[in-house]
């Protein structure tokens, strides 16, 4: 709005309304004069335009966005959660117990289950956010405890979560104004069940009863985690009990309205077996790109499973794809007869399956 108020276009607007009559020359005193005030006048011009771009959603800064949208919508952005893992010990310990790994520390939650290799408890890490689910392996107790051989990490139940990206915020603040969340209609479903922590995406459709007829009241919830995997079974019962408990079903007792039976699933994985002749560069092997080719694989394929909750027609994984992000690891020359699970053709998914990266032969 204030972009043509630059210190050039300032300094010739004033120097037209000096008479000819007076040096006007670049190093004259006038010059001098009205250049120090062009100067503090196209700050000021930045500084408009800059408090311009605040006063509205699409273009203003995080912490604008944020008065925005919680005046207009009541929205705040989400605040980043933590991990909670399933560790596993050979004794049994308190609940509250501290442990680090690497730089992170950890408390113990509750208790899981007992088999002949341990005892399992919730493992929650101290620090929030998605750095919570990158370590695992064996822990290191801050507290000396009697007894405590072996403890270590092995999954995770509910996947941490940064705090809402600016940009996903405004889109999220933009969609407000659309959806109509009420009473149990799909937009409400979906609002409240991607409110609960772990949770990264949700489809949800009429279900069928005992019959296999589908009638009113029966919904089921396909849900994809916030890491964007198969959702564990503990975070599929925390859904199920936050929006309707199953010793109650239809009762009212959870988020769902009386009369709604809901039933919460987790997205099915489909694994994706790669095999190719790949040429290698000079003093390359598949054993020396082999890790690199993995996550080259498998950043393709989290990039899909993003897509997921917005596909309503299945995914696609798409062969040239798969070539391509193997063609940009360092050490791949070429690469050709590539198989996608046995087939030179994509593999077109169902609508609530995810690709998930199996083995590559390469």
């Amino acid at each position: 709005m204030f972009e043509k108020y630059t210190f050039e276009e300032l300094m010739k607007e004033k120097m037209k309304k000096i008479d000819a009559a007076f040096d006007k020359r670049e190093a004259s005193m006038i010059h001098f004069a009205l250049g120090a005030n062009a100067a503090e006048a196209a700050m000021m011009y930045i500084t408009l335009e800059w408090m311009f771009r605040q006063m509205f959603g699409d273009t203003a800064e995080r912490e604008y966005l944020k008065k925005i949208a919680y005046d207009t919508r009541g929205l705040v952005p989400e605040e980043a959660t933590h991990a909670i893992l399933r560790g596993r010990f050979n004794i049994e310990v308190s609940k509250g117990a501290r442990f680090s790994l690497d730089a992170l520390n950890y408390y113990v939650g509750e208790f899981i289950e007992h088999d002949d290799r341990g005892y399992y408890y919730q493992v929650i890490c101290e620090t929030a956010g998605e750095e919570g689910n990158r370590h695992f392996g064996s822990m290191i107790p801050i507290v000396y405890i009697a007894g405590l051989t072996d403890c270590e990490l092995v999954e995770i139940l509910v996947p941490g979560e940064d705090e809402e990206d600016t940009e996903v915020f405004r889109k999220r603040w933009r969609a407000s104004f659309n959806a109509m969340a009420f009473g149990g209609n799909r937009a409400d479903y979906e609002e409240k069940i991607k409110s609960i922590d772990g949770v990264g995406g949700v489809k949800c459709y009429r279900a069928t009863n005992a019959s296999g007829e589908k009638v009113g009241g029966y919904i089921k919830c396909v849900v994809i985690a916030s890491d964007y995997n198969k959702p564990s079974d503990t975070l599929i019962d925390n859904i199920q009990n936050i929006i309707d408990p199953p010793v109650n079903h239809a009762e009212g007792l959870g988020l769902a309205p009386i009369g709604h039976e809901v039933t919460i699933v987790p997205v099915d994985v489909v694994m994706i077996n790669v095999t190719a002749t790949i040429t290698y560069e000079s003093g390359f092997s598949f054993e020396d790109v082999k890790s690199y080719i993995e996550g080259a694989v498998e950043a393709y394929l989290v990039e899909l499973r993003k897509l997921w909750e917005s596909n309503n027609e299945g995914l696609i994984v798409r062969l040239s794809r798969v070539e391509a992000a193997i063609l940009e690891v360092h050490g791949v020359l070429d690469i050709t007869d590539t198989y996608l699970n046995g087939n030179v053709t994509n593999i077109h998914l169902g609508t609530n399956d995810i690709p998930v990266r199996g083995e590559i032969v390469g």
